[in-house]
């Protein structure tokens, strides 16, 4: 069964004496009626998913006297129940302008969230990758218009010849599977199996020709041209943490060191059927995804690449947390993701320190993808790693997590911003609303703010 409604069937509906489904049996009205039960199935979970208010938590952290607003609505935030424990963080310039948290860092014993907590940031973790790649571009080791082959020579196979490295890194390349389904520990222990797949991998369509979410593989080919192109052959973990994450002051690590999972958090998870489902129902105009997403083979085979994708919960696992793939396996704290984007939101320069050059905030914050059709994606653009999108009617340019995650840069005002959640919602693909609330308050205190630096 390869369509995602024969997914949802399984999931969904079985038949303790035959198992799930079986193809013969189902007809394709029967799929599409199956799909639209749990699909309004999925409205009323959406709906219920922040229900029950919790206890008064205190909002820990500062807030400078202009965003005072801000605290207030994280406290309201986590009084309504519609956050569990999370940290926001803006900067501004090399300036912290918000960096509070609250809540609570573990569900199951109570215990709070901490000023040194660390949480899955997922997808943000494709960030850290992406300034990864274009640092090395700064460094002439690596060129967005070269061909991947120039540097992996094994990546020719199955039609990939004409791939360049700016292809493959705006979601272009139609390498959305690697022909079957792996597990972490696989990816951590054989990367040489690894290696091969990723180079044997067949594009999904003409490369270039389209776009669409490569959830998994991205991290995996950021992983495999690090090695390829850096002097030391560091795997993108250990170059992240040292040229980017040490140099920086990030509290940020792909892949969990052991020693430092006593400071993670616990989280509360949503299945990927339930987030699709939410994901499509919500947003009336991406019902268009539905012909691939229920008949098609891409969105499974994208989504399916990891063994552990439609049970995010085994993510608790500290071994599996350890694992640095750079697609989803990221934990930190808003207040990295904030100074993280604060250079990118500055041309690449804070207080005359200088992460990245301008022309490489350009490949970050420019689309790559608007002249190429989308199949399944995000309504954004994509850049050469990012994701570039509008908030409360700014520009930015950054990437969103599994469960509400969001770090990203607004050029226009010259801030970082970061928002790190354990209570996961079904806001993965675009921003969530707990982030753009607080956001709005960010934003209504944002000229009072330069008035009072003006004076």
């Amino acid at each position: 069964m390869n369509s995602f409604v024969n997914r949802i069937s399984a999931r969904f509906f079985k038949d303790k004496a035959v198992g799930v489904f079986q193809e013969p049996h189902v007809s394709q009205p029967w799929r599409v009626a199956v799909a639209l039960c749990v699909v309004a199935a999925a409205w009323n979970w959406s709906h219920s998913w922040f229900a029950a208010p919790r206890k008064d938590y205190q909002v820990e952290g500062y807030v400078h006297p202009a965003f005072e607003e801000v605290r207030d609505v994280f406290k309201e935030s986590l009084a309504s129940g519609a956050e569990g424990g999370a940290s926001f963080s803006v900067h501004h310039q090399g300036q912290v302008l918000v960096d509070i948290w609250g809540g609570r860092a573990d569900p199951t014993t109570g215990a709070l969230w901490q000023r040194d907590t660390l949480s899955q940031a997922w997808s943000c973790t494709k960030g850290l990758a992406a300034v990864s790649l274009a640092m090395l571009v700064d460094r002439g080791l690596l060129d967005y218009e070269e061909l991947v082959t120039k540097y992996w020579p094994e990546f020719h196979q199955n039609g990939k010849d004409n791939i360049t490295v700016g292809t493959l890194f705006s979601h272009r390349a139609g390498l959305i599977s690697l022909g079957r389904q792996i597990s972490l520990q696989e990816y951590r222990d054989n990367w040489p199996e690894i290696e091969r797949l990723l180079a044997a991998a067949k594009p999904a369509w003409n490369p270039g020709s389209h776009y669409m979410y490569h959830a998994f593989t991205f991290g995996m080919y950021a992983d495999a041209v690090v090695r390829k192109v850096d002097p030391k052959h560091r795997n993108i973990s250990q170059f992240a943490r040292e040229e980017l994450a040490e140099p920086l002051g990030l509290d940020y690590y792909i892949g969990l060191p052991f020693d430092q999972h006593y400071r993670a958090t616990k989280a509360e998870y949503v299945s990927m059927i339930r987030l699709f489902l939410s994901t499509v129902l919500l947003r009336p105009e991406r019902w268009h995804w539905l012909p691939e997403a229920l008949f098609g083979n891409r969105l499974q085979d994208s989504v399916s690449v990891l063994d552990i994708y439609d049970d995010m919960s085994l993510m608790e696992d500290p071994e599996l947390r350890s694992i640095g793939l750079a697609s989803m396996v990221g934990f930190g704290n808003a207040r990295s993701l904030a100074r993280l984007y604060d250079f990118i939101g500055n041309n690449g320069s804070v207080q005359g320190k200088r992460l990245l050059s301008e022309e490489q905030i350009k490949y970050l914050t420019m689309p790559a993808t608007v002249n190429a059709s989308v199949i399944v994606a995000p309504d954004e653009d994509f850049t050469m790693g990012l994701i570039d999108a509008k908030i409360h009617g700014r520009r930015i340019a950054g990437h969103n997590g599994y469960g509400g995650q969001s770090g990203f840069a607004d050029a226009e005002a010259g801030i970082g911003v970061g928002y790190v959640t354990n209570f996961n919602s079904v806001y993965a693909d675009r921003f969530d609303p707990r982030m753009l609330n607080l956001m709005q308050a960010f934003y209504n205190g944002f000229s009072k703010y330069r008035a009072l630096k003006s004076n």
